[in-house]
């Protein structure tokens, strides 16, 4: 305790003197809590290495933090032997209770909240990435069939190209889901990603092989016109969002809506042309006029 208050905070200093003390010390009785405290500090500061390292050994000691479970189960995807591909398929299933508890309790919320359509987006695009994760180990496991019934919920909760391709692997879709080895889809993600920054329903343009030899065909055939059948889905989901929360995504301040002294909602837009008051100190401030200037 001395030399960790020694580190004035710094996470890495945090983390040398964890270890060093594990080093010295393997039986100390605070093991299980010393691990989980480096695995989440391996979280927090995306430290890829230390999350395989103590992720796994936090979980088995009990540690049920969705974060934790979340970028533990994603690291274990990339690793190619069967053990990794069997641990990752465990946390994403006790995962993705997890998230549907914090889903459901959040739909059951009887009083507004500020930014709740926004932590509602959140818990479902995690639980969407819960669910791929829990397709993709599936069929790294060979269990194909199995793996098609969390990628099409994956679909239904948020259509994306990730959870539309898994949806495609556990379907059986014939040969490589892009054109080319070189061509992954990632030109899609991409343009996807600025189109919906900017704002703009435009359609993206598909892949090139490399950039110099136009477009990938099957990127053309294939996955742009599943881009036009997501796109309605997607906008009725950003409506049912913005119905559960009329803040969600607004962005000039018309678009607002208050919650009244009195209760009930107060749109921005019916004050415009009005005069209106901001009074952000809980009380009026007065304008106190400048004293006439001495002769």
């Amino acid at each position: 305790m001395r030399k960790l208050s020694a580190t004035g905070g710094n996470r890495s200093d945090i983390v040398s003197v964890l270890e060093k003390h594990l080093q010295q010390h393997p039986d100390c009785p605070k093991h299980k809590e010393i691990i989980g405290l480096l695995a989440q500090l391996a979280v927090d500061g995306k430290d890829h290495q230390r999350q395989l390292k103590y992720g796994p050994e936090a979980i088995e000691n009990g540690s049920r933090d969705p974060h934790l479970l979340q970028f533990v189960t994603r690291e274990l995807l990339d690793r190619d032997d069967a053990q990794s591909k069997a641990l990752a398929l465990k946390y994403a299933l006790l995962l993705i209770p997890l998230l549907r508890t914090e889903i459901k309790t959040r739909l059951a919320a009887t009083v507004y909240e500020p930014g709740q359509g926004k932590r509602l987006d959140e818990a479902e695009f995690a639980l969407k990435e819960a669910l791929v994760y829990e397709a993709r180990a599936l069929d790294r496991l060979d269990r194909n069939e199995e793996a098609l019934k969390p990628a099409v919920e994956a679909w239904e909760i948020q259509p994306s190209l990730d959870a539309a391709l898994e949806r495609a692997r556990g379907a059986g879709a014939p040969g490589p889901l892009f054109g080319s080895p070189r061509c992954d889809g990632r030109g899609i993600r991409r343009r996807g990603r600025t189109r919906r920054e900017r704002g703009t329903a435009a359609r993206p343009r598909a892949h090139g092989r490399a950039g110099r030899q136009g477009q990938c065909q099957r990127c053309v055939v294939r996955v742009l016109p599943a881009w036009d059948r997501t796109r309605p889905l997607a906008e009725a989901r950003h409506l049912r969002l913005r119905n559960f929360d009329p803040n969600n995504a607004a962005m000039s301040p018309l678009e607002f809506t208050l919650t009244r002294l009195e209760g009930g909602q107060l749109a921005m837009s019916s004050l415009k042309g009005k005069v209106v008051v901001l009074d952000f100190l809980g009380h009026l401030v007065r304008t106190v006029p400048r004293p006439a200037p001495a002769v």
